[in-house]
């Protein structure tokens, strides 16, 4: 019995010894990236959230974990959270739209001014982004400034047409009447 006991033993080292080695490449931040961003797209939300963090200790900064929880805890309605996350990533790239974008769209049902803000720093890194002329238009007829909130709609339906269902008749014939899209559109 101790001699296959012993014979078992060094066998048993050998596969441990590269579960260690599996280890260290699962622990990769590379790999803990595309492990996280692959269990996000299936749905396995917790396990992603897992994996962002176990990132997050070995890169604190990485723009891209942070992004990803902040969507995660936005669609669990978790907005403090989702907004600490994509202030995170904004705190390691001040431009990076899709946080940007992501915080506007927080900040539409709670900040509306702050959200006007935020959109239009979107588009001012990104002067082709049809859905913030949208929601920023929608936006500042909302709050009275209905002369950009035009200018902004027609922007938003030039660089993308299928827009104007989104839209409601009497937000439509006001924007029939707008002249010209914005001067920071696209041509």
């Amino acid at each position: 019995m101790i001699k296959r006991l012993l014979a078992v033993l060094p066998l048993a080292a050998l596969l441990l010894s590269g579960c260690g080695d599996n280890a260290k490449t699962d622990n990769d931040p590379k790999t803990l990236l595309k492990a996280a961003v692959a269990a996000q797209a299936k749905g396995q939300d917790d396990a992603a959230i897992g994996m962002f963090n176990e990132l997050l200790k070995k890169e604190p900064g990485n723009v891209i974990a942070h992004y990803n929880l902040g969507v995660i805890y936005q669609k669990r309605n978790q907005i403090d959270a989702a907004l600490r996350e994509y202030g995170a990533a904004l705190t390691t790239n001040a431009s990076y739209v899709p946080a940007l974008f992501n915080t506007a769209t927080i900040y539409g049902n709670t900040d509306p001014p702050l959200a006007i803000t935020t959109y239009r720093k979107v588009i001012s890194l990104q002067p082709n982004a049809p859905t913030a002329y949208l929601n920023l238009g929608l936006l500042e007829l909302g709050s009275g400034l209905e002369a950009q909130g035009i200018r902004d709609l027609t922007t938003a339906l030039h660089q993308d047409p299928t827009l104007s269902s989104r839209l409601t008749p009497q937000v439509k014939a006001k924007v029939g009447k707008g002249t010209s899209p914005s001067p920071s559109a696209s041509p």
